[in-house]
């Protein structure tokens, strides 16, 4: 009890280091969760899927190719030179993928609150494409961590704002697909509506165009760049004048039906004059068809077609296939056991389509 006449005083603390360090927790053990998923599947299918995958392991000794921006690149490009394991590439475009579970969680956390971004997180690292993206040199999953960090900076309460990490993650953002681009000067125009409500138009066409550049930099730069450079990135190493995608492929990997049963899109370089690769393999399979499944409700399901593909000339080859250029013959149970080596050197040496391909690239 106080003495009699004397003033009691209360303190009213922040929140304690426990409670400030449980969002910091919470996002580091969902990352790490997600890294070790990615890694065991990496473990488990240590060979690349998907086209651009491949294009970009091939082209790893160079940072610009075809009209991608370069901040994947670059990462494969400095895990290229530091080992030629594909696995190992794959481990580190996973803990990129785990970057951007923990970045969901901020992001969740700034725009509500906690328990937000933690469903959030969840919700997109159990997602089936996320996480197939994860492990394979595809720009999404990076530009959506960038995104998603960025974004928390930039919509954190003002007393504990980065304005210059909101900056880097943007502009690096910019280098990762061209819709951060767009973002970017969506926050422009809404920083100018916001200030200049308060104080006037010039005010607000100030903060406006400051946040655009603090923010879009980077896009500006790689504009600049290309004018440079005259428009000359795009080219993989050897590529001769006739065959700009500077690939020699197999028909068989190239064309072959996906899991997923999404017809890969190399399908119209292999039949157009202005890019037209040299097909190494066997006769493809001929599916340039899309299907789907609708549940009818009573244990049955009904699966049609509901796409057919064509070149841009509008041929299609559905079950007919392509011819190789050169025909080289694979069994089945080869072909497999060349798809599991993560060397590939080992690779080549088990499958005689890619030890071809190798072989005509180097002659060309």
């Amino acid at each position: 009890m106080s003495p009699a006449g004397a003033t009691t005083v209360r303190t009213l603390d922040g929140p304690s280091l426990a409670t400030r360090s449980a969002p910091v927790a919470g996002a580091l053990f969902l990352g790490a969760a997600s890294f070790t998923f990615g890694a065991i599947l990496v473990h488990l299918h240590p060979a690349l899927y998907w086209a651009d995958g491949y294009g970009r392991t091939v082209g790893r000794d160079h940072i610009l190719l075809d009209r991608w921006l370069p901040l994947l690149q670059v990462v494969v490009y400095g895990t290229g030179k530091l080992t030629r394991n594909v696995e190992t590439l794959r481990l580190v475009l996973a803990f990129i993928g785990a970057f951007t579970v923990a970045s969901a969680v901020a992001l969740g956390a700034s725009l509500a609150r906690y328990s937000v971004g933690v469903v959030f997180a969840l919700l997109l690292a159990t997602n089936l494409l996320f996480v197939a993206l994860s492990i394979v040199p595809y720009q999404e999953v990076l530009f959506a961590g960038l995104l998603f960090a960025a974004l928390s900076l930039h919509t954190s309460p003002a007393g504990t704002r980065s304005p210059w990490l909101a900056a880097a993650a943007f502009n690096l953002a910019c280098l990762t697909r061209y819709e951060g681009w767009v973002l970017v000067l969506v926050l422009g125009l809404d920083d100018f509506v916001e200030v200049a409500r308060h104080d006037g138009l010039a005010r607000g066409l100030r903060s406006s165009l400051g946040l655009t550049v603090r923010y879009g930099l980077a896009a500006v730069g790689w504009l600049l760049l290309l004018r440079a450079l005259g428009g000359g990135v795009g080219r993989l190493s050897g590529a001769p004048s006739n065959d700009p995608a500077g690939l020699v492929l197999r028909g068989r990997e190239f064309l072959r039906e996906c899991d997923w049963q999404v017809a890969p899109r190399p399908v119209r370089s292999s039949r157009d004059t202005r890019a037209r690769p040299i097909v190494v393999g066997e006769r493809t399979f001929g599916k340039w068809s899309l299907q789907t499944l609708d549940d009818l409700g009573n244990g049955y399901a009904a699966k049609y077609t509901i796409s057919l593909l064509r070149t841009p000339s509008g041929e299609t080859y559905d079950g007919v296939g392509v011819s190789p250029d050169v025909q080289v013959d694979l069994d089945h149970k080869t072909y497999l056991a060349a798809e599991h080596q993560p060397e590939l050197a080992t690779r080549i040496a088990t499958d005689s389509q890619l030890r071809t391909a190798a072989t005509m690239v180097h002659a060309r």
